[in-house]
This record gives structure tokens, sequence and C-alpha cells, in this order.
């Protein structure tokens, strides 16, 4: 096995850390530009990128001592390369990185939750499905999230500076990593499934109906990496070295982040100019269908204020066509 030294390790955590930043602020500086307003999406992936930042910021802080320390345990590096600070405030700073990971992950979900309402919000069913996803996600968060303070065994002894933390944290990481991993990937599978079961009856151009695929499909990537990252934290020896796991956190964290900006940058990635909405001579299929395109396209920020239709603005604000005068607020709508 390759061991990375500290320095290594650091190097790429920032890296990530800052290439997230980077697409995030593209995110918003797109968005800002083409519609002058930060939608709820957008917020929830300005959120996910805070918490990034205070992921990596207190690993910097615990990070190195532990790392080290593991690394002289195994023979790998001298005693005078050990890195020494207050092992109470490091366990306090570890509990609480471990805790912001999954502020990450779900903030990150919270983005997508979010798109979907605005592109399928029209739909009765959708509706139903969405509530049921939303419903889901903070509430597999909650137990994440508070399961983590059991790690210990009692929520008295975490973090994890008491000896008996030391002495029962062994048989429980293995059954909360599965668990962990279960209720993120059902979370992700919700999240694909939703949006993809809203396309499949509808009629559309291929191009169309990948590139929507593909931006719906961006949440697998959180589920390989989950996959990856706890499959190799449970076969690694975590008692021996269990931050060697450490790079895979720091890429689902940053890669969660990314994907949720990956959407805006559409309009940069391709030259064709968006299709626009007609709804003459189209089924019913079809009329749908356009709507959602042009939702989507709206939602992604793909047009500019100034060159965009009155039909394009109505989405933006959440109306649904119809003849003039009939018009309706989304929120009003209960179409299946």
């Amino acid at each position: 096995m390759h061991t990375l030294e500290l320095h290594q390790v650091i190097t790429v955590a920032w890296s990530l850390t800052v290439i997230a930043l980077l697409v995030t602020l593209g995110r918003f500086a797109i968005h800002w530009h083409r519609r002058q307003r930060i939608a709820w999406d957008d917020f929830f992936n300005g959120l996910a990128m805070a918490f990034l930042l205070a992921f990596t910021a207190t690993y910097q802080v615990y990070g190195p001592a532990d790392y080290t320390k593991q690394l002289y345990a195994m023979g790998l590096i001298k005693e005078d390369d050990v890195i020494h600070s207050d092992e109470t405030r490091n366990a306090r700073y570890n509990a609480a990185n471990a805790l912001l990971f999954w502020c990450v992950i779900y903030a990150a979900k919270a983005s997508f939750l979010a798109l979907y309402w605005h592109i399928f919000a029209f739909s009765t069913k959708f509706r139903i499905a969405w509530a049921v996803t939303t419903a889901y996600i903070p509430t597999s968060f909650a137990i994440t999230f508070m399961w983590s303070f059991f790690l210990c065994g009692n929520p008295k002894y975490f973090p994890d500076a008491q000896p008996q933390c030391h002495d029962n944290a062994p048989a429980m990481v293995i059954p909360m990593l599965s668990a962990w991993c279960t209720l993120d990937l059902i979370g992700d599978l919700l999240l694909a499934v939703l949006p993809l079961a809203m396309l499949r009856p509808l009629l559309m151009r291929t191009a169309q109906k990948l590139e929507l695929a593909f931006i719906f499909l961006l949440v697998a990537v959180n589920m390989v990496l989950t996959i990856l990252r706890t499959v190799y934290s449970i076969d690694v020896d975590l008692a021996r070295f269990p931050d060697q796991n450490v790079l895979w956190c720091f890429l689902q964290a940053s890669g969660a982040v990314i994907v949720c900006a990956l959407p805006c940058y559409r309009g940069i990635l391709t030259r064709k100019k968006a299709d626009p909405l007609r709804n003459d001579d189209m089924t019913a299929s079809e009329s749908e269908f356009a709507d959602i395109w042009q939702r989507y396209i709206v939602s992604i920020g793909e047009s500019k204020d100034g060159s965009r239709t009155e039909r394009e603005k109505d989405l933006e604000a959440g109306v649904v066509g119809g003849p003039p005068g009939t018009q309706t607020q989304i929120s009003e709508i209960s179409r299946a």
C-alpha cells in the first residue's frame, strides 16, 4: 500500500477545495450576470461550499498531528517528525470535521432538490414524489448526524478524547460506515430516479434527452464515491491507520460541491443555443416536454435577462403558459 506523506495529503485536500470554490464562484457569477438573482439551488450550493471550507480548515488543525502519529506508529517516520498538539482540542476538531463532511454532502443534495422543483413543480405526481424524497433526505441526514455521537457507545464519551471511546469505537465503526453508506445511497438513488421518471414518458429529441439525463445523473458521482470510500474504509485496517481514507473523504465532499455547480456551465460548454419554446402543433407530451426543457434552460441561467423572451421570464417567475389571460402560477397548478 502506498502511503502519502502529510504535505501531499494537505496539498491534495486544499487543491480539491480550491477547485470546488472556483467552480462555485463561477456558478454564482454566471447566474447573477444572467438572472440578477440567486435561486435556492444556488443558495444550497453555496452552503455546501461553506461547509467544505470549514471541513478542510478543521482537518488542517487536527489532521497533521493525527496523521504523523499514525505514520510513526507504523514505523514510516521518525519520532522527531511527529507533530504534537493538544489531544483534547484535536478530538473536538476531529468530531467537528466528521459532522461537517455530512453537512457538505446533504447540502449538495438539497441543491439538486431545489433545482428539480424549479423544473418540474407543475406536476402533481412530481410534487408527491418530491415531497417523499425531501422528507427522506433530511431524515437520513438527521440519523447520520446524530448517530455520529454514539461512535463511542455513549454520547457522553464523544468526542473521542476519552479512553472509553478508544475501547468502544472499533466495534462501532464498521456498522456505522455501512449504515451511513446505505442511507446516503438511497438518497442519491431517489435524486436520480425522481427526474428521470418524469422524462421517461415524454417525447423528446435524443440530444435533449441525453443532456437532461446527464444533468440528473450527476448525483451518480456521489454514489460511486460513497461506495468507494466505504469499501476502502471497511477493507483497510482502520485501527492501525484510520486516516488513510482521508483522500476519499475530500474527493467525495469536493466532488459533491462541484457537481452541484456543473449544470450552469452548459452554455459555456455547448455553442449551440438552446432551442426556443414552441407550443404550436405539439402533442400534449411534446408540449409538456417543451415546458420542462425551457424551465431547465431558465433554471441554469442559460439566457441573459435582456435576451429572454416573455415566456422565459414567466417561467423564471414560476408561471406556466396558456392562452392570454389564463396564465397561472405554478403553485396553483395540479396537473398530473
